[in-house]
């Protein structure tokens, strides 16, 4: 079973699930192309005022009109007793005595979009918040993880009936479909571009893009509907209602290219977390953290972000100022149990100056987070304990007593390692000649800050009691482009002690250096 269109079920509590068996065409083509899934929120200017869910029974949002103020939006129970957008408050009043109404407050519904387009980001990175009602993801690249389109719509209606929104999901090939549809609250799912059509045919003309002047000139000439626009020549609507209306047509059946804006969470977090009676011991105040904590990561973990670190605030009750703890990190995390562990550490020895009425989490040190390569033989657990340990050791022993390694793409030794805050050396490197396979040439751990001349003949392997040339030459012809150039045979060495030495002889002198020794 293949279909075009799947219808949706009927709608159940808040949400309407649009998705119920089966997939969609467009995810069984060899070459998909984009599917749009729109998310709208027929009662988000309730929730924002009133309250997640459907509010209080009897609610109504208003806006400032010609015709004074007006009904914005109604609860369902409202609407129920006759009240709809469009209507003078007044008229509302009369028709449902003891309905509360509120006036429209659109920033705030701009913020909790911005919220909710962030937590869409854990199912699609590409995300558009369309205000004032819409959210838009993207989806055709993670059909394949969730399990297809339908499993992935009831996944994302799951999470917004949890979230107490009431919403209507639809999707198309083109976002402006898309949006028609979960607008239109048909709740279905368009899986190609020659069936918007016909999926599209009998939907409201009010449902589209279009400016006001050209929606009274269409309700004038008779057109109500979609299918009636699809019956007359491009050329001759052009004409009579501008060429606004056929390029918004165009988008809509993906015949003319419709960008998105993009969706990016903010690069700063901030949570306040205020306590229900004010206390000074530990115990306590760690609770709220690790509450906080969790909004902390959940909150990176759904914007694919991480964190170099973040700062704890304890406020005094009373206004007496906020005893501050920095968190920093050496390498860039998400993981909560790591970051519990490391605030546990900081609060164990904390000193308050006294009791504690509220807590704050806030952070700006905030990075996109890629997924890297792990190692054959070394398993994820091992790491991420290596890595804890790592952080945990750096934190008492505090600022720099810590640092760790890194290797830079270079051949010259003393350029070929820096520390891992990239401020300069600070370590070492350990490579392989990878000209000869058949050498496996090792550099030492210590590196002189400054090569040694040697008293060593230009041939010392001649001579019956000097040093041992046991491996190389590793031969490093660079640096001329930095005025920083080399030409260099490096070699391994055993002198008449035993000692296993790193040195190299320079090429444009034939002058023997000292350059590391090994353990």
């Amino acid at each position: 079973m293949n279909p075009a269109v799947y219808p949706a079920p009927a709608p159940a509590g808040n949400a309407a699930a649009p998705f119920s068996g089966g997939d969609t065409a467009a995810a069984s083509s060899p070459r998909p192309g984009p599917l749009w899934l729109a998310i709208h929120f027929p009662w988000l200017a309730g929730e924002v005022l009133y309250g997640k869910g459907t509010g209080p029974f009897l609610s109504a949002v208003s806006v400032e009109s010609p015709r004074g103020w007006v009904v914005h939006r109604a609860s369902p129970e409202a609407q129920q007793e006759g009240v709809w957008p469009g209507m003078t408050v007044s008229a509302a009043s009369v028709m449902c005595p003891g309905l509360m109404v509120e006036r429209r407050r659109p920033e705030r519904e701009q913020e909790r979009l911005a919220e909710i387009g962030d937590r869409m980001l854990s199912f699609s990175p590409v995300v558009s918040v369309q205000g004032p009602e819409t959210v838009l993801l993207e989806v055709q690249g993670s059909l394949g993880l969730f399990g297809g389109v339908d499993r992935l719509g009831r996944l994302i209606g799951r999470k917004l009936d949890a979230a107490g929104h009431a919403h209507r999901i639809a999707g198309a090939p083109t976002p402006s479909a898309a949006k028609c549809l979960a607008r239109w609250g048909r709740g279905a799912v368009v899986a190609d571009r020659p069936a918007l059509r016909s999926a599209l045919g009998d939907m409201p003309l009010g449902l589209l893009a279009l400016d006001a002047k050209t929606a009274a000139r269409l309700e004038r000439a008779g057109l109500r509907v979609l299918r009636d626009l699809w019956r007359l020549p491009a050329d001759g609507l052009a004409r009579r209602f501008g060429a606004a209306l056929v390029r918004e047509l165009d988008r809509l059946q993906g015949r003319r290219p419709d960008p998105q804006p993009l969706h990016v969470p903010p690069p700063y977090f901030s949570s306040v977390l205020m306590l229900d009676w004010a206390t000074d011991d530990l115990v306590q105040i760690n609770r709220g953290v690790e509450h906080l904590l969790g909004q902390w990561t959940d909150y990176l973990q759904r914007s694919a972000r991480g964190t170099s670190g973040f700062r704890i605030e304890c406020l005094a009750e009373q206004g007496g100022g906020a005893t501050r703890v920095d968190i920093g990190l050496r390498r860039i995390s998400r993981d909560r149990e790591h970051l519990r562990r490391l605030v546990g550490e900081r609060l164990a020895g904390l000193r308050l100056p006294g009791p504690v009425s509220g807590l704050v989490l806030a952070s700006d040190r905030i990075h996109p987070l890629q997924a890297g390569n792990a190692d054959l033989f070394e398993t994820d657990e091992e790491t991420m304990q290596w890595r804890h340990s790592e952080e945990l050791l750096a934190m008492h022993m505090g600022g720099r007593g810590l640092d760790t390694l890194e290797v830079v793409a270079e051949h010259r030794p003393e350029l070929a390692w820096r520390s891992d805050d990239g401020k300069g050396p600070g370590g070492f490197s350990s490579r392989t000649n990878e000209g000869s396979p058949d050498a496996f040439l090792h550099r030492p751990l210590w590196l002189l800050d400054t090569p040694r001349p040697l008293p060593w003949p230009e041939e010392p392997s001649r001579c019956r009691h000097g040093p041992k040339l046991v491996e190389g030459p590793e031969r490093i012809e660079t640096g001329w482009w930095d005025r920083q150039d080399q030409r260099r045979d490096y070699y391994v060495a055993a002198d008449s002690r035993g000692r296993r030495l790193w040195v190299f002889q320079d090429l444009r002198c034939r002058q023997w250096y000292l350059h590391g020794l090994f353990a």
